[in-house]
């Protein structure tokens, strides 16, 4: 058997339940009962991105090239469309940004979407409005690799979680979801797409292509799910006037990465308009200048997530609110505590210190000594 044949068995196997979104998920209300979009031009549409890293511990977090890297292929993907994404600059209050938040909690990390997808999202998430959201977790029951909700959810829970193994591209991550298009697909989703299989056989004829399957009539539909990469693309649905294959190399089907290839001229008009009713403050030029889309991320954003692995001569022990240091000797001038953002936050801390006061997250305290600082990870759990 060669390698196609037994990826496409593995993908087969291992995604059955790949994205669980259909119509009663994502609850988009119907053409008619939408607000009159803004007027949109040609131009490109900047779309800010906060990339929320959960992880079990302090050190399983995915390197910020994982992010950047994801960034390039939504970028690469959404070109056609004249989507363009950008982590935000500045965060909700302005501060200053890399885009991402770092979590410890070994409960979100393993996350199950059924029970705290609402947990999860209030928890960490930033304003839907303002900001898309992805959350990038370790594992999600069910087998679910991604799944999202769209820009008009009527509960706030805007946005994206999926599994690290998939977001970004390389060896490291799961065939064969290994080339990032599970986050190019699951926004399309965000932008109001359904899959193509959405009602199997349905809106097959010119009068109810639009309204029925997934409302893009230039989206052949499909009578299910496809998987793996097949050689040529199977026709599951008779159409009228003009009988069309299904739509195999799709970014909202469920092949390989490797085989995903486009969005129809009908599902970027969809996307486009969507955004144009539900996305304007996300898309305005104002939101784009404060979130510093014309900003440079700082040297900072790479540096303070690829910290050197700390030395085991000093640790910390947490009673309570307070902390203390055990190191082995007291050979250090002050302590200084930095958010992941590369912000100093607090500085000529006295042992023990405290971190009230601190939203939750990952930060690094510095130890200035005299033969170089050390530098340790420092987790403020909220569980």
């Amino acid at each position: 058997m060669h390698r196609g044949s037994i990826l496409w068995l593995f993908s087969l196997l291992w995604a059955q339940l790949k994205c669980p979104v259909d119509r009663a998920f994502m609850r988009l209300r119907p053409l008619g009962e939408r607000p009159a979009p803004f007027r949109l031009s040609e131009d490109t549409l900047w779309i800010p991105l906060v990339v929320h890293l959960i992880a079990s511990n302090n050190q399983t977090f995915l390197p910020f090239s994982d992010v950047q890297r994801q960034v390039e292929i939504l970028n690469r993907d959404y070109k056609s469309a004249k989507i363009q994404f950008y982590l935000a600059r500045r965060g909700p209050n302005g501060t200053p940004s890399c885009g991402i938040t770092y979590h410890v909690s070994s409960t979100l990390a393993d996350h199950d979407w059924e029970t705290e997808e609402e947990t999860l999202k209030r928890t960490t998430g930033w304003d839907p409005d303002s900001f898309l959201n992805i959350w990038v977790v370790e594992q999600i029951t069910d087998d679910i690799i991604g799944y999202a909700r769209p820009l008009d959810d009527t509960d706030g829970l805007a946005g994206v979680v999926i599994l690290a193994s998939v977001f970004g591209e390389g060896p490291s991550k799961q065939e064969p979801y290994d080339e990032g298009r599970t986050a190019v697909h699951e926004i399309g989703h965000v932008f109001s797409l359904y899959h193509p299989f959405e009602g199997g056989c349905a809106g097959t004829t010119p009068a109810t292509c639009a309204v029925e399957g997934d409302e893009v009539c230039d989206t052949p539909p499909q009578r299910e799910a496809i998987y793996g990469c097949p050689n040529s693309p199977p026709n599951t649905c008779q159409e009228i006037p003009t009988d069309q294959p299904d739509p195999i190399d799709n970014f909202m089907g469920y092949v390989d990465d490797d085989c995903m290839h486009r969005f129809t001229a009908g599902q970027i008009s969809r996307m486009r308009l969507f955004l144009g009713t539900y996305g304007q403050v996300l898309i305005s030029a104002a939101n784009q200048q404060v979130r510093g889309r014309s900003q440079s991320l700082p040297a900072s954003c790479a540096a303070t997530a690829t910290l050197p692995a700390p030395s085991l001569s000093f640790r910390l022990q947490r009673k309570g609110s307070l902390f203390f240091l055990e190191s082995p000797d007291a050979d250090y001038y002050h302590l200084a505590l930095w958010n992941l953002n590369g912000q100093l936050v607090r500085e000529r801390l006295e042992i023990p210190f405290s971190l009230e006061g601190l939203p939750p997250g990952l930060y690094v305290l510095q130890i200035h000594r005299t033969e170089g600082p050390v530098f340790l990870r420092l987790p403020w759990l909220w569980e």
